[in-house]
C-alpha cells in the first residue's frame, strides 16, 4: 500500500492486484490500494479520492489513504470537508519520519477528524489508534513493532536511533515504546517488571537482544491488548475519558520513574496531548 511508482503491476483489466491479493487472504474488509497525500496538496487529495473511490465503487470496502501529518495539524478543516463529500468508510495511515501524532495539534485534530467523518478505520497506528477509537473511529490497528506503527513519507527515512537492533517494548504504564537498549540501561531499581501471563513477573530489561524480536513482539501484544481491554470494555460514552485517565496515569509513572533512573523521563508529546484534551 501507498507504495507510489513501486506498486505491483495489475493482475486484471481494473487494476486489481490489491483485490485479488486480499481475496486469496480472504479478508472480510477489503481495503483500496491506497495513496499517499502530503499535507495541504488539495489537488493530490481530490485526484486520490476520485481514484481510491471507484476501486471502491467496483471492488467494495474502504477507501484508504496515507496521510501527511501536516493535515491533522495545519489543513483538517479542509480535509473533513472533501472526504465528507466523498461519503464513503475510510482506511486511513498517518505519515511522519516519527510519531505522526507527536506534532503540535495532531493529536486535536484526529480527534476532531474522527468525530467529523463517519466509518473511519485508523491503520498502522500505536496507542493513538486507542485514543481514536475511544473518540469515534470505527476501529483502530496498533503496530507492535517499530515499522508497523506509521507510515513513512516517499524519499525521507524512518526516525529512531540509528544502529539500533534492540526491540522496541511497550511499557504499559508509560503507554509508551521503550528500545531494549533502553531498558537494559536503567538501575535496577527503575527496571520494569511484566506481571503478565506473557513474562509472568521477569524483568523486561531482558528484551535488549535483538535476538529477542520475536518474545518482545509477543510481549507487547499482550500489553497492548490489555490496554485496549481497559478502553473499550467501558461504555462508548465513557472511553475517551477512561483513555485520558491512562494518559494522566502514565505521565505521573514517568515522574515516579524518573526518580529511580535518576533522568528525566517523560511521556511521549502524544501522551501528553491525549492528557491534555
Amino acid at each position: 500500500m501507498y507504495e507510489g511508482k513501486d506498486k505491483p503491476e495489475p493482475d486484471t483489466l481494473l487494476g486489481d492486484y490489491w483485490q485479488l491479493r486480499q481475496q486469496e487472504l480472504r479478508v472480510e474488509e477489503p481495503i483500496s490500494p491506497g495513496a499517499y497525500v502530503d499535507a495541504g496538496d488539495i489537488e493530490s487529495l481530490q485526484r486520490s479520492l476520485d481514484s481510491e473511490g471507484s476501486w471502491v465503487s467496483a471492488a467494495g470496502g474502504r477507501l484508504s489513504l496515507a496521510l501527511r501529518a501536516g493535515w491533522l495539524t495545519d489543513h483538517v478543516e479542509r480535509l473533513i470537508v472533501e472526504m465528507q463529500a466523498v461519503d464513503m468508510p475510510f482506511a486511513l495511515a498517518f505519515a511522519d519520519s516519527n510519531d505522526p501524532l507527536g506534532r503540535r495539534g495532531a493529536v486535536p485534530g484526529l480527534v476532531e477528524l474522527v468525530k467529523s467523518v463517519n466509518d473511519i478505520v485508523v491503520l498502522r497506528c500505536d496507542l493513538g489508534a486507542i485514543g481514536a477509537v475511544a473518540h469515534g473511529a470505527s476501529l483502530g490497528a496498533v503496530g507492535t513493532s517499530t515499522g508497523v506503527r506509521h507510515a513513512v513519507p516517499p524519499g525521507h527515512q524512518p526516525g529512531g536511533v540509528a544502529n539500533d537492533k534492540s526491540p522496541s517494548v511497550f511499557l504499559p504504564k508509560l503507554l509508551d515504546f521503550k528500545l531494549g537498549s533502553f531498558l537494559d540501561s536503567l538501575p535496577r531499581a527503575a527496571s520494569p517488571t511484566c506481571e503478565l501471563e506473557c513474562c509472568q513477573g521477569a524483568p523486561l530489561r531482558r528484551l535488549h537482544d535483538e535476538h529477542m524480536n520475536t518474545e518482545a513482539r509477543r510481549h507487547n501484544r499482550v500489553a497492548i491488548g490489555e490496554v485496549i481491554h481497559k478502553v473499550v470494555s467501558t461504555e462508548r460514552p465513557q472511553r475517551a475519558r477512561v483513555f485520558k485517565s491512562l494518559c494522566i496515569d502514565a505521565e505521573h509513572e514517568a515522574h515516579e520513574l524518573s526518580g529511580l533512573a535518576r533522568r528525566p523521563l517523560k511521556v511521549r508529546p502524544q501522551v501528553a496531548a491525549w492528557a491534555r484534551l
